[in-house]
């Protein structure tokens, strides 16, 4: 039971968002460094997950 009356949210939605933090970082930090949209960040993240897949 909720006590302190607080929206009542699964155990993992704190490292869910902590997670997506992290990853909006990486996309600032890549978009800052290169000049790049989302979309070109998440193309090569795809590219890189491929890849360690097919390692």
């Amino acid at each position: 039971m909720n006590v302190t009356g607080a929206w009542p949210l699964p155990m993992f939605a704190v490292g869910e968002r902590r997670k997506i933090g992290e990853i909006l970082k990486q996309v600032e930090k890549f978009r800052s460094h290169t000049g790049q949209t989302l979309n070109d960040y998440l193309t090569a993240f795809r590219m890189e997950k491929a890849k360690m897949l097919l390692l």
